[in-house]
């Protein structure tokens, strides 16, 4: 324990070298009275009156950067370390007596349009599986010639490590390798996205080029995993709500095994898709 003086000279030990408790201090007088007008989980507006001089506004909560301040629409900047844990913002009220302030938890929105993005998919994943059943079904009531012919042809295994079908047209190579290029640099970050635009684009035009991705997503999660596995051993985090930032140097591994997974669904969709009739073949 650490005790100091009023003054700031070291706090005399008590007996057997015991901290005696602090006094408690006296009222300060002028400060600020804060009312919380409305408090939610992500959100809380507090009404502050009696200002007539910078003050420190101390929020409660585990400091992080998530938490925003503003006051009547203007941004407090980025918080302080008060206290070894909370939030803090110097406000200035400037000629103002009475300041609204406005504390909100933005990385709440990248998880409402997370759950957004995930319900749609579903209910897309959903009306594919229902359309596919649907015409597997009217396709056995009344099977055509070609229809017949793939049912009959026995199963066969396919390697993983070079992607099947042909090559595509240069502009659905581009398309494809722009696209999950971009979706990789906003989920993750530019380079990473650099990287799984150039390796679609490879795998696109040399089918051997598969194998980067069926092994690099598989690699860099146990990459991350293991990373996790030794951090965890020698600094015996406590299991707290916090854990998962004790690993954030990994994060993009994580990140860039579930892109490279979905590149490689990407480029076997796109050089396996049939081609409709009077498309002319890719040059090459």
């Amino acid at each position: 324990m650490l005790g100091s003086e009023a003054g700031g000279a070291p706090l005399a030990l008590g007996a057997r070298g015991t901290v005696p408790a602090a006094a408690p201090a006296a009222p300060t007088g002028g400060a600020p009275k804060v009312d919380v007008t409305t408090s939610g989980r992500t959100n809380m507006k507090l009404h502050v009156t009696g200002a007539d001089k910078p003050f420190w506004l101390v929020l409660g909560e585990s400091h992080n950067r998530g938490w925003v301040a503003s006051v009547d629409g203007h941004d407090l900047g980025r918080g302080n370390l008060v206290n070894g844990y909370a939030n803090g913002w110097l406000v200035d009220p400037k000629k103002a007596h009475t300041l609204d302030v406005t504390l909100t938890w933005t990385p709440q929105r990248t998880v409402w349009i997370a759950l957004a993005i995930s319900g749609v998919t579903m209910l897309l994943c959903t009306a594919f599986a229902l359309g596919l059943l649907s015409r597997r079904r009217r396709a056995a009531q009344a099977p055509s010639p070609e229809a017949t012919r793939e049912l009959d042809d026995p199963p066969a295994f396919r390697s993983p490590l070079a992607a099947a079908g042909t090559r595509p047209r240069n502009l659905v190579v581009a398309a494809a390798a722009i696209g999950a290029g971009l979706v990789a640099a906003v989920l993750i970050k530019p380079l990473p996205g650099l990287l799984v635009g150039l390796l679609v684009l490879a795998a696109l035009l040399r089918p051997r080029w598969r194998v980067v991705l069926a092994i690099g997503a598989p690699l860099a999660l146990g990459i991350a995993g293991l990373y996790v596995l030794l951090e965890q051993t020698l600094n015996e985090y406590p299991p707290v709500f916090e854990w998962p930032t004790f690993f954030d140097r990994v994060h993009v591994l994580g990140w860039l095994a579930v892109a490279l997974l979905a590149a490689d669904a990407l480029v076997e969709v796109v050089r396996t898709r049939r081609r409709r009739p009077g498309e002319p073949p890719a040059s090459g």
